[in-house]
């Protein structure tokens, strides 16, 4: 529950940072000047934007109309993505740094506790000297990596990247839905040999 809870908060932060940079982007293809941007709306600057894209669709059509032909520029977001790399990276220490200190933290107390029954010669319960770890089921696993792959391939795309990058969350939610198939088929042979 905690990673999903971590995941959703950096989710939720990275999405927050891709609307401020979408919002800089629009900025910027605008060409205005840092005193006239403060003076206008965030309304105000979509609106802007959108009437430069339609006017560009408009010059774009009469050029093909003409058989001319409109060079294209190509200015990846590198900002975008540089943030995004970041903020994975991050997520990615997070994912493997904060569950490692919490079962570390869990087998120093276990071991303590250990030494405390040792200490005062009493005998020591076998739940404490062979604590069985719980796997997690196929469909727990099913469950998120479909919603990573999803979350993932949903951010992606709403970033609007030129390249079809969002196809990266269907890793993670191919391998859910195998998952997800391997619990159903495994709760069938479980019935069948009943």
């Amino acid at each position: 529950m905690k990673k999903l809870l971590m995941s959703l908060f950096i989710l939720l932060s990275v999405s927050i940072l891709s609307t401020k940079a979408q919002n800089d982007s629009i900025v910027k293809s605008l060409n205005l000047t840092p005193e006239v941007v403060e003076k206008l709306s965030s309304d105000q600057l979509l609106e802007l934007a959108k009437e430069k894209e339609k006017l560009k669709y408009e010059y774009d059509k009469e050029l093909a109309i003409k058989g001319m032909e409109y060079p294209k520029q190509f200015m990846p977001p590198v900002f975008v993505m540089v943030i995004f790399a970041i903020l994975f990276l991050a997520f990615l220490i997070m994912l493997v740094i904060i569950p490692f200190y919490f079962n570390n933290r869990k087998s120093k107390s276990r071991i303590n506790l250990i030494g405390k029954f040792i200490d005062k010669d009493k005998d020591i319960p076998k739940e404490l000297l062979f604590s069985e770890e719980k796997t997690k089921s196929d469909l727990h696993k099913a469950i998120i990596l479909i919603s990573v792959g999803l979350s993932v391939g949903l951010f992606l795309y709403l970033l609007k990247l030129e390249e079809k990058y969002w196809t990266v969350g269907l890793i993670p939610t191919i391998i859910g839905i195998g998952y997800f198939i391997s619990s159903k088929l495994d709760k069938k042979d479980k019935s069948t040999q009943e």
